[in-house]
């Protein structure tokens, strides 16, 4: 059995200091990866704008993967809280 893989898939890293990550890349009809490309940009908005001029047609994305883990934290603190709780698991 053949799974059918073409299209658009995007990951977005959402960052503090400005620093949203966002990348894509497209699968074609022989399973190749095509045209990678990421950028950085200040806001979610700026995020949103680079996937409509980067990817055109939002039908053709097939999955979207999203680090929310490293945006848990709201208190303007550098340290993440989340990541606290799995140093402090691993060390013991």
């Amino acid at each position: 059995m053949t799974t059918d893989l073409t299209g658009c898939y995007l990951g977005y890293d959402p960052g503090g200091n400005d620093g949203h990550g966002v990348a894509s890349f497209r699968v074609d009809e022989s399973g190749r990866i095509t045209e990678p490309r990421s950028n950085t940009r200040r806001t979610v908005q700026g995020v949103l704008d680079w996937i409509r001029e980067t990817v055109g047609d939002l039908g053709s994305v097939r999955a979207v993967g999203i680090d929310t883990l490293t945006y848990w934290s709201v208190s303007g603190v550098s340290e993440i809280p989340c990541e606290r709780v799995i140093v402090r698991a691993a060390a013991h």
